[in-house]
């Protein structure tokens, strides 16, 4: 059923991968909402990743990719500053 409600809504945006599963391409800023959702701390990741429809693990993926990139991005602009 989420399937079909997916091709219909985005059929570009689904891919199936080998194993027979889907890859869905989430947006930024629905990966960043998710993400401040868990460090917000008021609700298990469990229900985060429920509310969002992925994984535990794909919202502690999301958190560590942001992380990295913001890390990096204020590393960059303190070396220019220097």
């Amino acid at each position: 059923m989420l399937d079909k409600w997916i091709l219909e809504r985005a059929p570009d945006e689904k891919r199936h991968c080998c194993t027979g599963g889907s890859n869905i391409k989430y947006a930024l800023e629905q990966k960043e909402k998710a993400v401040i959702s868990l460090c917000s701390g008021n609700e298990p990741a469990k229900q985060v990743a429920e509310e969002h429809g992925v994984t535990i693990e794909s919202i502690y993926n999301w958190k560590r990719q942001l992380l990295k990139e913001e890390l990096a991005k204020a590393t960059a602009d303190n070396a220019q500053e220097h």
